[in-house]
């Protein structure tokens, strides 16, 4: 049982990967304390990867309307409709966009949605576009981007 004693110590970036051997002590009558294996993980502090990610084409202008839902970890309960809490501020994601693997473009955002103009698709990939990949991250302000979300365009 734990007592009013422990205290939680900040830990450097190095520790959120890796194996790590620890030692864990019972209290002050415990002078050996007991050895301990922790295998951490970067992805587990780093946002969610977005999902719902659409990406739509205007009819009126060949522009491609890029859209994603973010996720939290702070969201308490997953199955209301509205948006999960903001909790990384400010909020930014990283779009990248691709085809076959070779990276045509990649913009930091401030909301969950982009517009790929006609413009930018033809001085990407040299006409419009009839399919590519692209891929969402939401920003951490600390760790950077998270895991992706990933989806496909078919014109």
């Amino acid at each position: 049982m734990l007592d009013r004693k422990t205290t939680i110590l900040p830990v450097g970036g190095a520790w959120l990967e890796g194996d790590h051997a620890l030692r864990v002590y019972g209290g002050s009558a415990d002078v050996t304390g007991t050895p301990l294996s922790l295998t951490s993980r970067r992805e587990v502090v780093l946002p969610l990867a977005p999902v719902h990610l659409q990406a739509l084409k205007q009819p009126d202008n060949n522009d491609i309307v890029c859209r994603w839902v973010r996720r939290s970890r702070a969201d308490d309960n997953g199955w209301v409709a509205e948006d999960a809490p903001l909790v990384l501020l400010p909020e930014r994601y990283r779009l990248t966009i691709s085809l076959a693997g070779v990276t045509r473009r990649t913009i930091d955002c401030d909301a969950p949605e982009w517009t790929y103009t006609q413009a930018d698709q033809i001085a990407d990939f040299g006409s419009v576009p009839e399919h590519f990949e692209f891929a969402i991250a939401q920003i951490d302000p600390v760790f950077g981007p998270g895991n992706l979300g990933a989806g496909e365009f078919y014109g």
